[in-house]
């Protein structure tokens, strides 16, 4: 690939080539009409405007706070004994769950679980890869290199096909 990349570099006609198709890209550039463009993009913004001025973000950040300042409330009224149903609550929860054997049994299960659908995840990821390089990668870059030949070569390409079509 990088004695290819020489060799097109160093062809007198790559510079023909590429003038060619600066010239055919600017003529093809100016039959654009950038006012629709521009017109749509704008019509993009104002929608994405409107969605967000329509969230009433203070409102988000008064009702974290509340729940915030009921969770401290919550616990202070656990530390202080005023909230009697929770102190048994988690007095039960630590004296028959967190200690039991069977808890960690079912906890340690869950965990392998979780392992095995990471593993699995990750090696159907690493198929993927595979399957990418494979199939697109590699000829890509094949085709890369058919196609630099056929530029140092003066030979027609694809491009020559889009721009130049008769």
């Amino acid at each position: 690939m990088v004695e290819e990349l020489k060799k097109l570099l160093k062809s007198e006609k790559t510079e023909k080539i590429l003038t060619k198709w600066t010239v055919a890209t600017m003529n093809k550039l100016k039959t654009i009409d950038t006012e629709i463009i521009t017109s749509d993009a704008y019509l993009v913004f104002l929608r994405a405007r409107s969605l967000v001025l329509g969230v009433d973000v203070e409102k988000v950040f008064e009702d974290l706070d509340e729940v915030w300042a009921a969770i401290l409330r919550g616990i202070w009224k656990t530390y202080t004994g005023q909230w009697p149903a929770m102190v048994e609550f988690i007095s039960t929860f630590y004296k028959h769950t967190i200690v039991s054997k069977e808890f960690w049994r079912r906890v340690d299960t869950l965990y392998h679980e979780q392992v095995q659908l990471t593993k699995r995840f990750y090696q159907e990821r690493q198929k993927s890869l595979e399957s990418k390089m494979t199939d697109d990668i590699l000829p890509f870059f094949r085709s890369l290199l058919k196609f630099m030949e056929q530029i140092r070569e003066g030979k027609k390409t694809f491009i020559d096909e889009l721009y130049f079509c008769t």
